[in-house]
């Protein structure tokens, strides 16, 4: 009887010492603004952002309730430049929206900073990768850096290796993977000790997630994005002012880190390929594409070819030349009087969305 008495007794403190823990845990929302005053920083813990979520407590909207309260947001805002931080209490009272100052925490205060401290890190390995690649010739030419396809191309491509290039940074996992690689070994070389211990660290351009076990935080940056971009850029001229004269030829890559795993993506609004950003190309039908651009996007993604009518109209019992749908299309070096003078080339993501609408040669 002692025996299970005592059993109940430990099992009981065990139950009361999991509550304690997970009374005490805490989950915030933040923002980090590059340089931010007090004032400033209220403002933004009364935005949008944290409000939209706010529901009140009796079932009404926040919009139609004017006695009615909501369950408090904590909400932590921090400066990156003068590294203060500021919390805050957001919630709706009596149908208005308050903000009211908190302390903030030894810990919430050291994990927020920590944020703060691994973008700044993360961005110094960016610059000095950034700087590498303008510096070092042998980085204008990605084979020296990451294999290509291994498709020989033809005569299209001979005057436009530029294009060959931006494509394959923009489309071919291989050069991107090995561009990948190029920062995660400089972060690891320049932070040998930094072996995150937090249960999660998730940091993107714009947003972050972290947390230790016992407190979360979840936040975006203000304005501002929290990693700069990484460049690899390919023109004859290197490198090129990219604030007076963008290049021709030039992809950019938003940089992300998943504990201590960097990732890369594309940002379309920043990349060129030919002197066009690819999020332009995205938006409507380009004419006289460069046939070499058609010949190298066709290595990654599958396109369907028609050809386009002559003078606005096809001739009379006859209809589109249909060229199929699939990969490794070579558009015509020389047209033949025979043969359609133009085409539209429907380019398709994986999932089978339409990625590109083109016109240009014809196969």
């Amino acid at each position: 009887m002692k025996k299970g008495k005592y059993a109940l007794v430990k099992l009981l403190c065990l139950s009361s010492m999991l509550f304690v823990f997970s009374a005490s845990a805490k989950n915030f929302e933040a923002k980090i603004c590059y340089d931010c005053t007090k004032s400033e920083a209220k403002t933004l813990a009364l935005s949008r952002d944290f409000t939209a979520s706010l529901a009140c407590e009796n079932g009404h909207s926040e919009g139609n309730a004017k006695s009615c309260n909501s369950k408090p947001k904590h909400v932590l805002v921090a400066n990156a430049k003068t590294a203060q931080m500021w919390g805050f209490q957001v919630s709706i009272e009596a149908g208005s929206l308050s903000a009211r100052p908190i302390d903030v925490s030894d810990s919430a205060f050291e994990l927020m900073t920590y944020v703060v401290s691994s973008y700044a890190k993360l961005n110094d390995v960016i610059a000095s990768v950034n700087q590498a690649l303008d510096d070092q010739v042998k980085f204008a030419n990605p084979t020296s850096l990451a294999p290509s396809s291994t498709t020989r191309l033809s005569e299209n491509c001979g005057d436009y290796p530029h294009i060959v290039q931006a494509v394959d940074a923009s489309f071919n996992p291989k050069t991107i993977g090995a561009y990948q690689d190029l920062i995660q070994s400089a972060y690891s070389k320049t932070y040998p000790d930094e072996n995150s211990t937090l249960a999660k660290r998730e940091l993107r351009s714009s947003s972050f997630s972290v947390g230790n076990g016992n407190m979360n935080i979840d936040g975006t940056w203000e304005n501002h994005s929290g990693t700069i971009p990484l460049h690899a850029e390919f023109s004859q001229n290197m490198p090129s002012s990219r604030d007076t004269m963008p290049p021709k030829n030039a992809i950019a890559y938003n940089v992300s880190m998943n504990n201590d795993t960097i990732g890369l993506e594309v940002n379309n609004s920043r990349s060129r390929i030919n002197g066009i950003a690819i999020s332009a190309l995205k938006k409507g039908r380009l004419l006289d594409t460069n046939a070499c651009l058609l010949e190298r996007l066709n290595q990654y993604l599958e396109v369907s070819i028609q050809s386009d009518p002559t003078d606005g109209s096809f001739k009379e019992g006859e209809g589109a030349v249909d060229f199929g749908t699939g990969l490794g299309f070579i558009p015509k070096f020389h047209e033949t009087d025979d043969s359609p003078k133009s085409c539209t080339w429907r380019f398709f993501t994986p999932q089978g969305d339409v990625a590109f609408i083109m016109q240009g040669s014809c196969p």
